[in-house]
C-alpha cells in the first residue's frame, strides 16, 4: 500500500511538471516486473533462502514473484554492476581464482551462484566471498570487525542474516563440487560491503561455526520437503508482526490466510505441478 501511494504522489508530480520522460520511464520499467508465477521448482537458491520464515520461502518455491518496483530494479542493476567491477579489480590484483562460481547439489536440492573465491598470496589458502553493496545508512550499521572471526559472523547475523546464511551456504556447498575437490579453501570467508553513495567498501572476515552451518539450511529444508509433500506451511507468525511487515510475499500470505479463491486457485495449482 505504501509503494502505492508513492507511485500516486510521483505520478501527480510528473503530470504537473510535464515531465513525460519520468513517466516513459517508470511505466517502461513497472511493466518489465510485474507481479507474476513461475514454474514450481524446489531448488534452494542461497540468494533466497535468507528469511525467518519457512512459508514465505515456500511460496517462492512455488514459483510466485512479487512485482519489483522500478527503483529496486535500479538498485539491483547496480549491484550487478559493482560486482563486475569488483571482479575486475580482483582479477588485475592476481588474487581473484574464480567469480559467479555456479554452486550445485543434490542432498539438498541446491543451486545458487557465488561472487569471488580469491587466493590470499601469502598462504595460498582460497576464501569464498560475497560482494553485497548498500546505501550509506546500511552501511553505518555494518558491525566493526572482530578479532574473532566466529563471533564477527553472530555480529553480522543482527543486521544481515539473509547475507550471513547466503555465505554460510556457499562455505558449505563449494567444497563439495568436484572441480574443487582437493583444493585448499578455508573456511573463514568474507563480505566486501560497498556503500553506494560514495564508493567506499569495507571487508568483513567471517567464519561460520557448525551450528550456523547447520542453522543456514533449516527453513528451505523444511520449504523444500513441504513443496515435495504438496503442503503448504501454516504461517509461524502472527499476522502483523514486524516479521511479517517486512515480507515482500506478506499480501499474496495475508490473501491466502483469508481464503482469497484467486491465490487459493493457484496455489492449488502449483501444488500439483510440483
Amino acid at each position: 500500500m505504501t509503494n502505492n501511494k508513492m507511485g500516486l504522489s510521483r505520478l501527480l508530480t510528473q503530470l504537473k511538471s510535464d515531465d513525460w520522460l519520468g513517466r516513459i520511464i517508470d511505466t517502461h520499467q513497472e511493466k518489465a516486473s510485474p507481479e507474476r508465477w513461475l514454474i514450481p521448482d524446489p531448488t534452494i537458491h542461497p540468494s533466497s533462502s535468507g528469511s525467518p520464515c519457512a512459508r514465505d520461502i515456500e511460496i517462492g518455491m512455488l514459483g510466485y514473484r512479487s512485482a519489483i518496483a522500478p527503483k529496486s530494479q535500479r538498485r539491483m542493476d547496480n549491484g550487478t554492476w559493482a560486482h563486475s567491477r569488483w571482479e575486475g579489480y580482483l582479477k588485475e590484483m592476481g588474487i581473484l581464482h574464480s567469480c559467479e562460481v555456479n554452486v550445485r547439489g543434490t542432498d539438498p536440492f541446491f543451486n545458487g551462484t557465488c561472487d569471488l573465491i580469491i587466493q590470499n598470496p601469502a598462504t595460498g589458502k582460497l576464501h569464498i566471498g560475497e560482494i553485497k553493496t548498500m546505501n550509506a545508512n546500511r552501511y553505518r550499521r555494518v558491525p566493526d570487525q572482530h578479532a574473532d572471526r566466529q563471533i564477527m559472523m553472530r555480529h553480522l547475523m543482527a543486521t544481515e542474516r539473509p547475507y550471513v546464511y547466503q555465505l554460510t551456504m556457499y562455505v558449505v556447498m563449494i567444497p563439495r563440487l568436484p572441480e574443487f575437490k582437493g583444493l585448499d579453501i578455508s573456511d573463514e570467508c568474507f563480505f566486501l560491503f560497498e556503500n553506494t553513495d560514495t564508493q567506499e567498501f569495507k571487508i568483513r572476515y567471517c567464519l561460520p561455526d557448525q551450528r550456523l552451518k547447520d542453522e543456514a539450511f533449516l527453513n528451505s529444508v523444511e520449504a523444500q520437503k513441504a513443496l515435495l509433500n504438496g503442503v503448504l506451511l501454516d504461517p509461524p507468525y502472527r499476522r502483523g508482526s514486524p516479521t511479517c511487515e517486512h515480507c515482500y510475499k506478506k499480501d499474496v500470505c495475508y490473501a491466502l490466510q483469508d481464503g482469497d479463491p484467486k491465490y487459493t486457485e493457484k496455489i492449488n495449482e502449483q501444488l500439483a505441478l510440483r
